[in-house]
Protein backbone atom coordinates (compact mmCIF):
# COMPACT_ATOMS: atom_id res chain seq x y z
CA UNK A 1 0.00 0.00 0.00
CA UNK A 2 1.58 3.45 -1.30
CA UNK A 3 1.37 6.39 0.96
CA UNK A 4 -2.09 7.46 1.80
CA UNK A 5 -3.13 10.97 0.60
CA UNK A 6 -6.43 11.94 2.36
CA UNK A 7 -8.29 15.12 0.71
CA UNK A 8 -11.91 16.41 2.28
CA UNK A 9 -14.58 15.33 -0.31
CA UNK A 10 -17.66 15.25 1.35
CA UNK A 11 -19.36 18.02 2.07
CA UNK A 12 -16.92 20.46 -0.35
CA UNK A 13 -17.23 23.58 -2.09
CA UNK A 14 -14.43 23.76 -4.43
CA UNK A 15 -10.90 22.28 -5.18
CA UNK A 16 -10.55 19.04 -2.25
CA UNK A 17 -8.50 20.19 0.88
CA UNK A 18 -5.62 18.24 1.92
CA UNK A 19 -6.42 17.22 5.83
CA UNK A 20 -2.99 17.67 6.75
CA UNK A 21 -3.53 21.47 6.24
CA UNK A 22 -3.18 23.76 9.08
CA UNK A 23 -3.76 27.46 9.56
CA UNK A 24 -4.13 30.27 12.04
CA UNK A 25 -7.54 31.15 10.32
CA UNK A 26 -10.96 29.12 11.58
CA UNK A 27 -11.68 27.65 7.36
CA UNK A 28 -14.67 25.53 9.27
CA UNK A 29 -16.91 25.23 12.24
CA UNK A 30 -15.28 23.98 14.70
CA UNK A 31 -16.27 20.47 15.40
CA UNK A 32 -17.23 19.56 12.01
CA UNK A 33 -17.25 15.67 10.66
CA UNK A 34 -16.31 15.42 7.09
CA UNK A 35 -15.26 12.23 4.74
CA UNK A 36 -12.11 12.43 2.61
CA UNK A 37 -10.86 10.24 -0.29
CA UNK A 38 -7.22 8.85 -0.57
CA UNK A 39 -6.46 10.13 -3.70
CA UNK A 40 -3.57 7.78 -3.85
CA UNK A 41 -6.01 4.79 -4.29
CA UNK A 42 -8.84 6.25 -5.91
CA UNK A 43 -10.94 9.33 -6.50
CA UNK A 44 -14.50 10.65 -6.24
CA UNK A 45 -16.55 8.18 -7.86
CA UNK A 46 -14.41 4.91 -7.79
CA UNK A 47 -13.23 2.82 -4.89
CA UNK A 48 -10.57 4.32 -2.70
CA UNK A 49 -9.66 3.97 1.36
CA UNK A 50 -12.41 6.95 3.15
CA UNK A 51 -11.32 8.32 6.37
CA UNK A 52 -13.95 10.72 8.23
CA UNK A 53 -12.19 13.59 10.25
CA UNK A 54 -13.00 16.33 12.81
CA UNK A 55 -11.86 19.80 12.47
CA UNK A 56 -10.59 21.51 15.40
CA UNK A 57 -8.74 23.88 17.68
CA UNK A 58 -4.93 22.77 18.53
CA UNK A 59 -3.62 22.62 21.89
CA UNK A 60 -0.25 20.41 21.96
CA UNK A 61 -0.74 18.43 19.40
CA UNK A 62 2.14 17.08 16.57
CA UNK A 63 1.67 15.29 13.26
CA UNK A 64 0.57 11.68 13.90
CA UNK A 65 0.14 12.17 17.97
CA UNK A 66 -3.19 10.60 19.49
CA UNK A 67 -5.05 12.87 20.82
CA UNK A 68 -8.38 13.73 23.36
CA UNK A 69 -11.05 15.22 21.52
CA UNK A 70 -13.29 17.54 22.86
CA UNK A 71 -16.20 19.53 21.88
CA UNK A 72 -13.80 21.89 20.07
CA UNK A 73 -9.98 21.33 20.55
CA UNK A 74 -7.32 18.44 20.32
CA UNK A 75 -5.46 17.80 23.30
CA UNK A 76 -2.63 15.66 23.04
CA UNK A 77 -3.58 12.33 24.87
CA UNK A 78 -1.72 11.27 27.92
CA UNK A 79 0.16 12.86 31.12
CA UNK A 80 -0.53 16.55 30.41
CA UNK A 81 -4.54 16.13 30.07
CA UNK A 82 -4.59 13.18 32.58
CA UNK A 83 -7.57 14.48 35.05
CA UNK A 84 -9.79 14.63 31.68
CA UNK A 85 -12.47 12.71 30.64
CA UNK A 86 -12.81 12.96 26.68
CA UNK A 87 -13.50 9.71 26.00
CA UNK A 88 -13.22 10.54 22.07
CA UNK A 89 -10.05 10.10 20.51
CA UNK A 90 -8.46 10.53 17.08
CA UNK A 91 -4.99 10.87 15.34
CA UNK A 92 -3.68 14.92 14.19
CA UNK A 93 -3.72 14.72 10.44
CA UNK A 94 -1.31 17.74 10.88
CA UNK A 95 0.26 20.09 13.39
CA UNK A 96 -2.15 21.45 15.94
CA UNK A 97 0.54 22.66 18.32
CA UNK A 98 -1.65 25.62 19.72
CA UNK A 99 -4.69 26.78 20.55
CA UNK A 100 -3.92 29.58 17.40
CA UNK A 101 -3.86 26.52 14.81
CA UNK A 102 -6.84 25.01 13.38
CA UNK A 103 -7.23 21.57 11.74
CA UNK A 104 -7.98 17.98 10.67
CA UNK A 105 -8.37 15.18 13.34
CA UNK A 106 -8.96 11.18 12.03
CA UNK A 107 -11.36 9.30 14.33
CA UNK A 108 -12.61 6.58 10.95
CA UNK A 109 -10.58 5.17 8.30
CA UNK A 110 -7.24 4.14 7.31
CA UNK A 111 -4.43 6.21 8.96
CA UNK A 112 -0.99 5.55 8.09
CA UNK A 113 0.86 8.45 10.24
CA UNK A 114 -0.04 7.65 14.01
CA UNK A 115 3.19 7.21 16.18
CA UNK A 116 3.94 4.46 18.19
CA UNK A 117 6.42 4.03 21.05
CA UNK A 118 9.94 2.14 21.09
CA UNK A 119 8.13 -1.20 20.95
CA UNK A 120 6.64 -3.74 18.48
CA UNK A 121 3.45 -4.88 17.84
CA UNK A 122 1.60 -7.64 16.07
CA UNK A 123 -0.88 -6.96 13.74
CA UNK A 124 -4.36 -6.50 15.23
CA UNK A 125 -3.26 -6.36 19.11
CA UNK A 126 -4.43 -3.94 21.36
CA UNK A 127 -3.72 -0.69 21.65
CA UNK A 128 -2.84 1.49 24.99
CA UNK A 129 -1.76 4.88 25.99
CA UNK A 130 1.85 5.15 26.02
CA UNK A 131 4.05 7.16 28.47
CA UNK A 132 5.10 9.47 26.24
CA UNK A 133 2.57 12.01 25.21
CA UNK A 134 0.48 11.34 21.84
CA UNK A 135 2.07 8.34 21.33
CA UNK A 136 0.61 4.73 21.04
CA UNK A 137 1.98 1.75 23.08
CA UNK A 138 1.17 -2.09 22.84
CA UNK A 139 1.48 -3.03 26.36
CA UNK A 140 -0.11 -1.81 29.48
CA UNK A 141 2.53 0.96 31.50
CA UNK A 142 1.63 2.58 34.68
CA UNK A 143 -0.37 5.39 32.57
CA UNK A 144 -1.45 3.19 29.85
CA UNK A 145 -5.12 3.00 29.45
CA UNK A 146 -6.61 0.61 27.22
CA UNK A 147 -8.00 2.70 24.27
CA UNK A 148 -10.58 0.68 21.92
CA UNK A 149 -11.52 1.31 18.26
CA UNK A 150 -7.73 1.14 16.89
CA UNK A 151 -5.97 -1.57 15.77
CA UNK A 152 -2.68 -1.93 14.16
CA UNK A 153 -2.95 -3.62 10.88
CA UNK A 154 0.55 -5.50 10.07
CA UNK A 155 2.98 -5.99 12.47
CA UNK A 156 5.49 -3.50 13.65
CA UNK A 157 8.71 -3.52 15.23
CA UNK A 158 10.39 -0.87 17.63
CA UNK A 159 12.04 0.43 14.53
CA UNK A 160 9.23 1.91 13.10
CA UNK A 161 8.22 5.20 14.27
CA UNK A 162 4.41 5.36 12.67
CA UNK A 163 2.54 2.81 11.80
CA UNK A 164 -0.65 2.07 9.89
CA UNK A 165 -3.95 1.71 12.18
CA UNK A 166 -7.55 1.23 11.61
CA UNK A 167 -9.49 4.18 13.28
CA UNK A 168 -13.29 3.43 14.11
CA UNK A 169 -13.64 6.34 16.13
CA UNK A 170 -11.05 4.95 19.35
CA UNK A 171 -11.74 5.57 22.54
CA UNK A 172 -9.82 4.90 26.20
CA UNK A 173 -12.00 3.18 28.87
CA UNK A 174 -11.64 6.25 31.60
CA UNK A 175 -9.06 8.10 32.80
CA UNK A 176 -8.31 9.32 36.66
CA UNK A 177 -6.03 12.35 38.37
CA UNK A 178 -3.26 9.32 39.37
CA UNK A 179 -2.93 8.39 35.99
Amino acid sequence: MGKIVYKIVDPNIGAPSPVTATGTVQQWPLGVRMRALDYQTGSVGSAGNYGEFVYLRGSDATHGCLVYVDSVSAKAAGTAHTASMWPVMGIAAGALSATSVFGWVQVAGICDYAILTNTSFAAGAPVFLASTTGQIDSTQSETGFRVIGIAPIVSYTSANSSMTVMLNYPQHIGATANL
